[in-house]
C-alpha cells in the first residue's frame, strides 16, 4: 500500500501558517486598542473562526512584551486586577511592516497569476 506523505506535509504547513497568522493577528489587533488577555483571545477567536487556547495567548503576550512590541498595565476594576496589553511604537512598526509585506506578496502573486 502506498501512503502519500505529501498530505502530512501540507497539513503541517497549514498548521504552521495558521499559527503564524494567529501570532501576527494577536499583535495587530492590539494596534486598534489596548485589551486584556481574555478579551484578546475572544477577539482572535471571532476573527479566526475557531477556538483559541489560553496556553497559546498568554505565553505569546509575554514573548511580545519581552521583545518590546507590547507593554502591560495593571488596572484595578473593583477588587479585581486586570492586566491590559498596549502596543508599543516597535509593535506598531512591526504591524506596518507585516502589512507592507502581505500587500507586496499578494500584489506579486496576482500580477503573476494574470500574466
Amino acid at each position: 500500500m502506498y501512503l502519500n506523505l505529501n498530505i502530512f506535509k501540507i497539513n503541517n504547513m497549514k498548521s504552521k501558517l495558521m499559527k503564524s497568522t494567529k501570532k501576527i493577528s494577536l499583535i495587530c489587533i492590539l494596534n486598534k486598542r489596548p485589551m486584556h488577555g481574555y478579551e484578546l483571545m475572544k477577539e482572535l477567536e471571532k476573527r479566526m473562526g475557531k477556538k483559541i487556547n489560553p496556553s497559546f495567548i498568554y505565553p505569546l503576550l509575554r514573548e511580545f512584551e519581552k521583545e518590546g512590541y507590547l507593554k502591560s498595565k495593571i488596572e484595578k476594576t473593583g477588587k479585581r486586577k486586570i492586566k491590559k496589553y498596549i502596543i508599543t511604537k516597535s509593535g506598531k512598526e512591526f504591524c506596518r511592516d507585516v502589512e507592507k509585506q502581505i500587500k507586496k506578496i499578494l500584489k506579486e502573486f496576482f500580477n503573476q497569476a494574470n500574466n
